[in-house]
C-alpha cells in the first residue's frame, strides 16, 4: 500500500554476455509460489496492491518491473566478484509490454484459441417494444487455449462476477451486456500442453441497440459463414478470485479485445455433419427429424392461401428458445416471394423429447409459379431449396430478425406422423 516494492517469484536467467555496444537479449524462466500478504491487504481506499497491479496492467497494457539479483550461492558462484556486487546492489526498472489484442500477439507470447464446448445455451426472448430488444441468457461452456505457461497442473477461478459489457463495430454501438452472477475457471492438464476457461453466465442480460449487424451474425452463425469481427469493451464491478496461492477479491477492473467467434459445431450435441458443405440451418432442419400431424385450414383470399400446421421436432442442439414475440419469415423460390412462414411466439426446450410447434404458412400468388414446383417436389418427396429473409417488423424481435437472410435452404423430405388417439397417457 505504501508503495514498496514486493517480491514476487524466484527468477532465473539463460547465460549472460555484455558486450560493447550491442544490445544484451535476457532470458528469463521462473516460478511464483507465494503471493505475499502485502500484496492482498485492502489499502485505505479499499483496494488491494494486487487488484491495482491488474487495473495497471489493463488501463495501461504494460507491466512495471523492478529486478535485483540474489545474494545466492548459485550466483557468487557464476559471477566475478566484482559483478556480483554490482548486480546485488543495483535495481532495473523497466516496462514490460502487454498485447492490447491476443490475436496479435508477438510471437513470444504464443496465445491461441481453439476447440470451443458448449454445454448448455439458454435464451429467452423479452416482450419487445418499438425501442427496445432484449433477451436473458444463460451460458456454460468452455474454450481449450494455448498459454505462455510451462509449468502445469494450476488452476485459477474467478467467481460471483458481476460486470457489464459494451459490444460494438468499429463505426458504432451494438449490444449491451449485463452479467450479475458469473464464474471463469482457468486451469492446466498436467499431462499436457492443454489450458481450459470454463466460462458458466446464469444471468445475463443482452439490450441489442443496433439490430443490422446482430442479425447478419446470426445469418453468418446459421450459414456457417465468416462473423464479423465485433469488439467489446468488459467493465468487471466485481469478482472473486481464487487459486493455490491466493484468495483475492478484484473490483474496477476494464478488459477490452476482439470477439471469440464460436463455430457452429460447438452447438451439435452427438451427430456429426456428413457433408462438409452443409450450413448450420441445414443440419438443424435434418436433425430436427421433422414430422407433421394436422394441417388446418386458416384462410384464403384470391392472392394467398394460409395454413396452420402442427409440427413435432426434435432439439439437436444443446440449447433452448423462448420467445413470447410473433416470428415471421418470407421464403423464396427461384427468387421469387411465394409466401411466409411464422409463428405466434415459439419455446423449443432443452431436451431429447419431441416437442409441438404451430406454424402458420401463406401460400401467396407471384408473377413467377413458385407453388406449383414447390408442392410438386413437396408431394413427390423431393427436397425442396429456397432461401429466406425475416419480414420486415418495427418491434421487438421482429426488428432483429428481418436482418437475418438465409440461402440454399434445404427443406428435407417431409414426413407424416401416425398419431394413436385411442392410445391414451402413459404414467410412470
Amino acid at each position: 500500500c505504501n508503495g514498496d516494492p514486493t517480491l514476487l517469484g524466484v527468477w532465473a536467467s539463460e547465460e549472460l554476455a555484455f558486450k560493447s555496444r550491442i544490445p544484451t537479449f535476457v532470458s528469463l524462466s521462473g516460478s511464483v509460489l507465494e503471493i505475499r500478504a502485502e500484496l492482498l491487504e485492502q489499502c485505505p481506499d479499499g483496494i488491494s496492491p494486487f487488484n491495482k497491479f491488474i487495473q495497471h496492467m489493463f488501463d495501461e497494457k504494460v507491466i512495471d518491473i523492478r529486478v535485483s539479483a540474489t545474494k545466492s550461492d548459485n550466483n557468487k558462484a557464476n559471477l566475478t566478484p566484482w559483478l556480483y556486487n554490482v548486480l546485488t546492489l543495483m535495481q532495473v526498472e523497466f516496462k514490460a509490454p502487454i498485447p492490447e489484442n491476443l490475436d496479435q500477439a508477438p510471437n513470444f507470447l504464443p496465445h491461441g484459441r481453439s476447440n470451443v464446448t458448449l454445454n448448455l445455451l439458454d435464451i429467452e426472448f423479452l416482450a419487445g417494444s418499438e425501442s427496445d430488444i432484449a433477451f436473458n441468457m444463460g451460458f456454460d461452456g468452455s474454450v481449450n487455449v494455448a498459454l505462455p505457461v510451462e509449468n502445469k497442473g494450476f488452476e485459477v477461478l474467478a467467481s460471483h462476477v458481476i460486470s457489464d459489457m459494451t459490444i460494438y463495430t468499429e463505426k458504432e454501438l451494438i449490444a449491451l451486456v449485463l452479467i450479475r452472477n458469473g464464474s471463469l475457471a482457468l486451469s492446466s492438464n498436467s499431462s499436457t500442453s492443454t489450458n481450459s476457461v470454463d466460462c458458466k453466465f446464469t444471468d445475463l442480460t443482452v439490450r441489442v441497440t443496433k439490430p443490422d449487424p446482430i442479425g447478419s451474425a446470426i445469418s453468418s452463425i446459421l450459414s456457417d459463414t465468416e462473423l464479423p469481427v465485433f469488439q467489446y469493451l468488459s467493465h468487471i464491478h466485481e469478482a472473486c478470485l481464487k487459486s493455490r496461492l491466493f484468495t483475492t477479491k478484484l473490483s474496477n477492473l476494464t478488459i477490452g479485445s476482439a470477439n471469440l467467434s464460436i463455430p457452429y459445431a460447438a452447438f451439435q450435441k452427438d451427430s456429426k455433419r456428413t457433408n462438409s458443405s452443409e450450413s448450420f440451418f441445414n443440419w438443424l432442419l435434418h436433425h430436427a427429424n421433422m414430422l407433421l400431424g394436422q394441417i388446418v385450414y386458416d384462410s384464403s383470399s384470391a392472392d394467398e392461401l394460409a395454413v396452420l400446421v402442427d409440427c413435432d421436432i426434435n432439439n439437436p442442439v444443446k440449447m433452448s428458445f423462448a420467445s413470447s414475440d410473433a416470428i415471421s419469415f418470407e421464403y423464396f423460390f427461384n427468387s421469387s416471394q411465394v409466401g411466409t412462414i411464422s409463428m405466434d411466439s415459439l419455446t423449443v426446450e432443452r431436451t431429447d423429447l419431441r416437442q409441438a410447434v404451430w406454424v402458420k404458412i401463406v401460400l401467396k400468388k407471384s408473377p413467377v409459379d413458385g407453388v406449383g414446383p414447390v408442392l410438386s417436389a413437396l408431394i413427390s418427396g423431393d427436397p425442396v431449396k429456397f432461401d429466406m429473409k425475416g419480414t420486415q417488423s418495427k418491434q421487438g424481435l421482429g426488428k432483429l430478425l428481418q436482418h437475418v437472410h438465409l440461402q440454399n435452404i434445404i427443406l428435407p423430405p417431409l414426413q407424416f406422423n401416425r398419431r394413436n388417439d385411442d392410445a391414451g397417457i402413459a404414467c410412470e
